[in-house]
């Protein structure tokens, strides 16, 4: 097996994991592993710190468990440029 197949199945979990905290928006580690229980806890946890690490989610503790947050990065350069501020005589 090559070493990018290994990770393909990485990265379809990556992509499901983030579909689903663009639905919810946020999640309980407990509610995510109910709605994949075809992944081990271990490849839900390996997900999610990859998520994590790429700034697309946050990890909250809360008490016996985590929350997952989902991160809206939206590109505020374009929007900076995109309407320039008129100003107004004073």
């Amino acid at each position: 097996m090559e070493p990018d197949d290994e990770q393909e199945p990485d990265r379809a979990l990556d992509q499901r994991i983030f579909a689903l905290l663009q639905l919810h928006r946020r999640l309980t580690f407990v509610a995510l592993a109910e709605l994949l229980p075809e992944y081990s806890w271990r490849s839900l946890f390996s997900g999610l710190t990859r998520l994590h690490h790429e700034g697309r989610i946050a990890l909250l503790p809360v008490e016996g468990s985590y929350e997952i947050v989902f991160v809206c990065r939206r590109p505020y350069g374009r929007l900076l440029h995109a309407s320039p501020m008129r100003r107004t005589p004073v």
